[in-house]
């Protein structure tokens, strides 16, 4: 979730954004984060999920159980989600100090926290404010302090590293077969998987290696016909170069994995995975893998497996999360607070902005620079990953009308559920979607007695230049062509523009965001 200012700005004291270029080129991001860039409430709830993050990781260097604090924690969390904010911030003043008793090196942590609640006594939000920037930045400090560093010498390494924080349920399962099928639909990344159409020559599946997969009464040229097949293809990697950290090199492969639904009518029919090939270009040094039969191990199949879990986790990191929610949604910030003060649209917007400019300029000045924790993480080289990234942000800016999720489900032909039944991402983003259509909708009818009502809204229309502007947010396809600009001429499609920006800021299911 891509979710900056004061919950509750209405944008009408606002001062200028103004554009750099040159951070993310050539994205347009704002030159300087104005304020702070959070509301109290938004600061209270990333602390809340910082703590359990040091909690875990103090547990695990002075090796002692507290997870009862992180239970409070946890806690704390679910009264922030009920808005019971003030009960939340005396409550983290007392874990805070637990914490410091436990641990004698996370005494400054107490000192901010106390200022937090003196300021919040007082009413000096602005002070508040500052003094929670610098509890983030005292975060980064004890945490990064005490991050493991170095390969992993067996999977036991990653199960030792949740003290205190819940196992995942996965680490159990990850390595089946069905799970890798299950992750295409209902992972952190259910955005890659797409129709195949037809015979894909980079991707020579003969019949044979279909049917030892999915048995001699099924065929793969009826099952591509019957709109069965399924692939995941990260093409858009296939140009990164692989890169390293510290004394360690990373690889990264840009590979394509296909899934097949089984015959039948049933609802319950899910994708089975039938083969993988590690790269884009076909040959003897990059042979297709066939999925094993059940009851045996394949080696060569565990590595493919792992060559597509690891791309798709760089194209989720680079592109689905970092590139188009956090990347798009900054452009309409900046627009919105520079063109639509006062406005009722700019008033609907506002809140699902909170956080982002905050978190966009933490990441292009740390994340996502050299040394960077992206740098760390990622397998290309960081200037590879920025690139991804842009990449990523650039599909949807310069096509916005058409990134609705029900138009991108179209565009990989995933949309249907007689052909691909189970698909728990779009079976709940669709409705969310079409919830949020519903209120923008509700919403500018009420603004506009008529349709075209928007079109003869100066202010608004300022908006649309500002965005579309290659001095601005440079964003296309916002409204329609009026000779060399663009305009939003109705309601309908004032409506589902202010959809697409409230689903990708704030609710979008899929890449996993902030």
């Amino acid at each position: 979730m891509a979710n900056s200012s004061a919950a509750g700005r209405q944008v009408s004291d606002a001062e200028e954004y103004r554009y750099d270029y040159d951070y993310v080129p050539p994205l347009a991001m704002i030159k300087s984060v104005p304020g702070i860039g959070f509301s109290l409430d938004w600061a209270l709830l990333v602390a809340a999920v910082a703590l359990r993050l040091l909690v875990n990781a103090i547990a695990l260097e002075i090796d002692r159980d507290l997870t009862a604090i992180d239970r409070k924690l946890a806690s704390i969390i679910d009264d922030l989600e009920n808005r019971n904010f003030t009960a939340a911030l005396l409550a983290l003043a007392v874990v805070v100090a637990e914490i410091v008793a436990a641990y004698a090196g996370a005494l400054s942590l107490l000192r901010h926290v106390e200022a937090i609640a003196a300021d919040v006594k007082n009413g000096e939000i602005d002070k508040a404010q500052q003094d929670f920037a610098a509890l983030f930045g005292g975060f980064a400090t004890l945490i990064g302090k005490r991050l493991p560093s170095g390969p992993a010498k067996s999977l036991d390494d990653y199960r030792h590293l949740f003290k205190t924080l819940p196992l995942p349920a996965i680490a159990d399962t990850f390595q089946q077969d069905s799970v890798f099928a299950e992750l295409r639909v209902a992972g952190p990344n259910p955005l890659v998987i797409a129709r195949m159409t037809g015979e894909l020559a980079k991707f020579p599946v003969a019949n044979q290696q279909f049917q030892s997969v999915m048995g001699g009464g099924d065929d793969l040229a009826a099952a591509i016909a019957e709109g069965r097949i399924y692939i995941a293809d990260y093409s858009a990697l296939d140009w990164l170069v692989s890169g390293s950290w510290l004394d360690y090199q990373k690889y990264l492969w840009a590979p394509i994995a296909m899934f097949a639904v089984p015959r039948g009518t049933g609802p319950d029919r899910r994708l089975q995975p039938v083969a993988i090939q590690i790269g884009q270009h076909p040959g003897a040094g990059n042979p297709i893998v066939v999925r094993p039969q059940p009851g045996t191990v394949s080696a060569d199949w565990d590595r493919a497996k792992t060559a597509v879990e690891i791309a798709d986790g760089n194209f989720h990191e680079a592109v689905s999360h970092l590139g188009q929610t956090h990347l798009v949604v900054e452009a309409f910030i900046m627009a919105t607070n520079n063109q639509l003060s006062g406005h009722p649209v700019g008033t609907l917007l506002w809140p699902h902005f909170e956080g982002t400019l905050f978190i966009n300029n933490a990441a292009q000045s740390r994340l996502i620079a050299p040394r960077g924790a992206v740098d760390a993480i990622l397998a290309g080289t960081i200037d590879g990953s920025r690139v991804a990234a842009v990449k990523g942000a650039q599909a949807v800016l310069l096509d916005f009308a058409a990134s609705s999720p029900p138009e991108r489900l179209a565009a990989r032909g995933v949309g249907d559920a007689g052909m691909l039944p189970y698909y728990p991402y779009r079976d709940i983003a669709l409705p969310i979607w079409e919830a949020i259509l519903g209120w923008t909708t509700d919403y500018v009818e009420a603004i506009y007695a008529t349709e075209d009502g928007p079109a003869n809204d100066q202010q608004l229309q300022n908006w649309v230049v500002e965005l579309t502007s290659h001095q601005g947010g440079r964003v296309r396809n916002v409204g329609e062509c009026a000779g060399a600009a663009e305009i939003i001429r109705t309601r309908a499609q004032l409506a589902k523009t202010l959809a697409i920006i409230v689903f990708t800021a704030s609710p979008d299911i899929s890449p996993g965001g902030c």
